[in-house]
């Protein structure tokens, strides 16, 4: 049983990461709590911007 929950855990999170390496940003964004916030600095390597993603 806690083999089939572990390859459920990881298929899950290899589609959260197909979908973003897609440009998918939605699909991820659906999987992480309510509150998160994720913040790219500038200088980033998709240049030279403030990336902030709100949630909600």
């Amino acid at each position: 049983m806690a083999r089939a929950a572990a390859k459920s855990n990881v298929e899950r999170v290899q589609r959260v990461y197909d979908a973003f390496n897609e440009g998918d940003i939605d699909t991820p964004m659906a999987t992480m709590a309510e509150e998160i916030e994720w913040i790219e600095p500038e200088g980033d390597i998709y240049g030279e911007r403030t990336t902030v993603l709100r949630k909600s």
